[in-house]
């Protein structure tokens, strides 16, 4: 399994190689209005991620590693543009084990997670849908528990990680967007742990 595991990896390191040749992420500079302030979100979660589960997450999949063979699984993050900039300037591209790709580039890849085995890859996201990318029963419930201004529209941040089918992580919040800053719709999220 290592071995394929390895091919497995190089092959996504080249696909993400090759869709941020043909979509480039913006600059940072670049990133203004409803992007700046997703980026400010993602960042914080990212942040808080690393200084909450990494040191520990590390350390339990070496013991996993070792108890099942696996040979150093790719760490695959996905976000929205946003959040893949600043994924960039937190955790770099430099390593060999981390892979960075937009949400729709991970479910366009031809190296799915339903052709895998679960120690060939650990899979982290941190992404801010807009109320378009929110499946509308579940924004309705929102909207009748949470309700905002007319003219406001709902964001929701989602971030986890799965390390397999046993072993996963997510957390949702929903925020209010103005159309320019966004506030934390108290109450409004669910956190799940298996």
């Amino acid at each position: 399994m290592a071995e394929g595991a390895g091919e497995w990896a190089a092959r996504l390191r080249r696909y993400a190689a090759a869709c941020r040749a043909s979509t480039p992420l913006p600059s940072r500079d670049a990133l203004v209005g409803a992007q700046e302030w997703q980026y400010r979100i993602i960042g914080s979660s990212i942040r808080a991620g690393m200084r909450e589960y990494s040191p520990r997450y590390f350390r339990e999949q070496a013991v996993v590693n070792r108890r099942w063979g696996y040979n150093n699984p790719a760490i695959v993050f996905t976000s929205n543009a946003a959040g893949l900039v600043a994924a960039t300037e937190l955790i770099g591209t430099g390593h060999e084990q981390v892979v960075l790709l937009l949400d729709s580039e991970c479910d366009a890849s031809p190296y799915g997670e339903e052709d895998v085995g679960e120690g060939f890859y650990r899979h982290f996201w941190s992404t801010v849908d807009t109320e378009a990318e929110i499946d509308p029963e579940y924004l309705a419930r929102v909207r009748t528990k949470h309700p905002i201004p007319d003219g406001y529209s709902y964001w929701r941040h989602s971030e986890g990680s799965w390390s397999g089918p046993l072993a996963s992580r997510c957390a949702t919040q929903f925020w209010c967007w103005d159309g320019g800053t966004p506030t934390v719709i108290e109450g409004a999220g669910v956190r799940l742990v298996s």
